[in-house]
C-alpha cells in the first residue's frame, strides 16, 4: 500500500487493470483447461471405445466369412462322398484359389487322418477342435501350433455330413495367426496407442511383442494390475467396456470388444500422458496467446493512460510556475470531458487570480498615494503650528515689555 502511493497515477492504473485481467486470465484458462481435459478425455476414450468396437466387428465378420467358405465347402457333393482321391484336386484348387486367406485346407476322416491341400497327410485326432466339429459344431479353434508347418495358427472347421445328416469328416481352412495380427496392428490410437487380442482364457493371441504370443496370460500373473485385471475378466467374459489401469508406473487407457463367433477379445490402449500432452500443448498455446494478449493490453492501456493524464501533467506543470509566482502561463484545452473542464476551470482561476492580484497592486498604489499626501499634510500642519507657537511667543515678549 505504501508502495502504490509513491506511484504515478499512470502505473497505479497499469497495475490495477492488468492484474484483474491476469485474474480474470487464469480463472478463465483453469477453467478452460479443465473442460478441455474433460472434453479431449472423453473423446480419446469414446475413440478408443469405438475402434475396439468397430474391429472387434470386423474380425468377427472376417471370421463368420471364413466359417461360410469351409461349411460351402463341406457341403459339396465330392467332399460328402469322401472319396479322397476326388477330393485332393478340388483341395488344391480350392486352396489356390483362396490362398489370400489359408495357408491350406484339408478333409479329416473321422479316424482324425488328415489330407491337406498339400498333398501331405497328418493325424488330428488330439485337436479339440477337431472332436467338436465331429460332434457336429462349425467352430474357429483358439490357436494352435501346425502340425504340419510349426506355424502359429487358427482352423475353421465345419463337420461333414452324408444325406442322413451323420458326421463323417470335417472340412478345414487353417488361417495364420499373422492374418489376424495383421487385422489388429491397423488400429492405431495417439502416438503409441495399438490394440491386441486375447483367447477367452486369457492366452495373448494377437500383440505387437511377439514374444507375447501364445505365451503371456495376464489373467494368471499374480503382478497384473488389479484394475488391467478386472477389465481384462469383463472382456473374457464378452463385455464391452473401458477404464484405466497402471503399466510400469504410466497410466493406461483400456477399451475392449468381444469377437463373438470366438469369445475371444480384442482390448486397444494407449497411455494416457498422451491425452495429457495434448492438454498441456494447448494449455502452452492458451498461456503464450494470454501472455501475448496481455502486452499488447498493456501498451494499449499505456497510451490511452498518457493521453489522458498528458494534460493533468501539462496541469501540474502549470500550477507549479503559479506556485513560484508566474500568473501568465495557461493549461492547453484539448478536450471537453472531465480533464479538459478541469483545465479550463483552472484557467478561469488563474485569470481571477491574476485580477486579483491586478486589484491588489492598484490598492496598494492607491493607499501609497493616500500615504504620501497624509504625510505632507502632517507636515505642513507641524509648520503651521510652528508658526502660531513663534508668534505666540513674541506676543507674550511684548506683553511683558508693556508691562
Amino acid at each position: 500500500m505504501v508502495l502504490l502511493k509513491k506511484l504515478n497515477i499512470k502505473s497505479k492504473v497499469l497495475i490495477t487493470v492488468l492484474s484483474l485481467v491476469l485474474i480474470s486470465f487464469i480463472i478463465m484458462g483453469s477453467l478452460n483447461y479443465i473442460g478441455a481435459k474433460n472434453s479431449l478425455t472423453t473423446q480419446m476414450e469414446d475413440q478408443a471405445l469405438n475402434m475396439a468396437q468397430a474391429q472387434s466387428e470386423n474380425i468377427d465378420n472376417w471370421l463368420k466369412i471364413r466359417l461360410a467358405e469351409v461349411t460351402t465347402l463341406a457341403s459339396t457333393g465330392i467332399v460328402r462322398n469322401m472319396d479322397v482321391d476326388q477330393i485332393k484336386p478340388g483341395l488344391v484348387y480350392h486352396h489356390e484359389r483362396l490362398k489370400e486367406f489359408y495357408e491350406l485346407l484339408y478333409v479329416a476322416e473321422p479316424d482324425g487322418t488328415c489330407h491337406l491341400s498339400t498333398g501331405e497327410t497328418n493325424n488330428i485326432t488330439d485337436r479339440d477342435y477337431f472332436r467338436q466339429a465331429m460332434a457336429g459344431k462349425t467352430l474357429v479353434s483358439d490357436p494352435v501350433v501346425s502340425k504340419a508347418t510349426g506355424n502359429p495358427i487358427v482352423v475353421a472347421i465345419a463337420p461333414i455330413k452324408n444325406d442322413q445328416g451323420k458326421v463323417i469328416g470335417a472340412f478345414g481352412g487353417v488361417v495364420l495367426i499373422d492374418t489376424l495380427n495383421r487385422m489388429v496392428s491397423e488400429v492405431k490410437i495417439g502416438e503409441t496407442g495399438y490394440a491386441y487380442m486375447l483367447q477367452q482364457d486369457g492366452l495373448t493371441l494377437v500383440h505387437p511383442d511377439k514374444n507375447w504370443v501364445l505365451k503371456k496370460n495376464l489373467l494368471k500373473e499374480a503382478d497384473t494390475d488389479s484394475n488391467l485385471l478386472e477389465h481384462l475378466t469383463q472382456m473374457s467374459k464378452g463385455e464391452t467396456g473401458l477404464g484405466y489401469y497402471l503399466w510400469d508406473g504410466d497410466e493406461k487407457l483400456i477399451s475392449y470388444a468381444p469377437v463373438k463367433t470366438t469369445g475371444w477379445g480384442l482390448a486397444v490402449t494407449v497411455p494416457t500422458k498422451e491425452i495429457n500432452a495434448s492438454i498441456n500443448a494447448l494449455a502452452q498455446n492458451s498461456l503464450i496467446v494470454g501472455a501475448l494478449c496481455l502486452f499488447i493490453l498493456g501498451l494499449a492501456l499505456s497510451f490511452m493512460i498518457q493521453l489522458l493524464i498528458k494534460p493533468l501533467l501539462s496541469l501540474n506543470l502549470v500550477s507549479q510556475k503559479i506556485a513560484a509566482g508566474d500568473l501568465s502561463e495557461k493549461v492547453e484545452v484539448n478536450s471537453d470531458d472531465e480533464v479538459g473542464q478541469l483545465a479550463q476551470n483552472f484557467n478561469i482561476m488563474v485569470d481571477n487570480l491574476r485580477g486579483l492580484v491586478e486589484q491588489i497592486s492598484t490598492m496598494t498604489v492607491q493607499v501609497a498615494d493616500a500615504t504620501g499626501q497624509l504625510a505632507g499634510a502632517a507636515s505642513e500642519t507641524g509648520t503651521a503650528a510652528e508658526q502660531v507657537a513663534i508668534s505666540m511667543g513674541e506676543l507674550a515678549h511684548g506683553t511683558a515689555n508693556e508691562a
